[in-house]
């Protein structure tokens, strides 16, 4: 079974068969290392927890890996995550029921196994965002711009 959810600038793909989650950035809102990287296929097994959230307007997701120290910087720029325009949630549950099923992968020599299993993974909160967006700046300006020519017109 294959399952796809395309974001704003990465598309998803769960592979239950396979046993992977593969994400394909592209576009200009993907970073440069993101497109470097790109497609960044996840073994189900090295997946330590699934992390989403949906507002009003966005939403993201991404995963966390055994085998990686987790992202330091905003989801937008994280390879093994995406930004989205709909509700992640039901392609959130299929990848943490597909995780659940998968085999975990061996624990590499002089590496400690995590005391929790996924299943019970406390959620992480929301990353913070960077800062405005690049709707946001163009949104701002926009506003600054009529705003002044408003007042240049009295």
């Amino acid at each position: 079974m294959t399952e796809s959810f395309e974001g704003a600038s990465c598309t998803a793909t769960l592979d239950v068969d396979a046993s992977t989650l593969t994400f394909v950035h592209r576009g200009w809102t993907a970073t440069s290392e993101q497109k470097r990287l790109s497609p960044v296929v996840v073994p189900l097994g090295d997946v330590e927890g699934v992390e989403y959230e949906w507002r009003r307007f966005t939403g993201w997701f991404r995963v966390r890996l055994h085998s990686e120290q987790p992202w330091p910087r905003k989801v937008h720029t994280d390879p093994h995550g995406l930004t989205c325009g709909e509700d992640p949630g039901p392609f959130v549950a299929l990848v943490k029921a597909a995780v659940a099923a998968a085999e975990p992968l061996p624990v590499p020599v002089g590496q400690a196994p995590t005391a929790e299993p996924v299943s019970s993974s406390p959620p992480t909160p929301a990353p913070e965002p960077d800062g405005p967006s690049v709707a946001g700046k163009v949104a701002k300006g926009l506003g600054k711009s009529i705003v002044d020519g408003m007042f240049r017109s009295f």
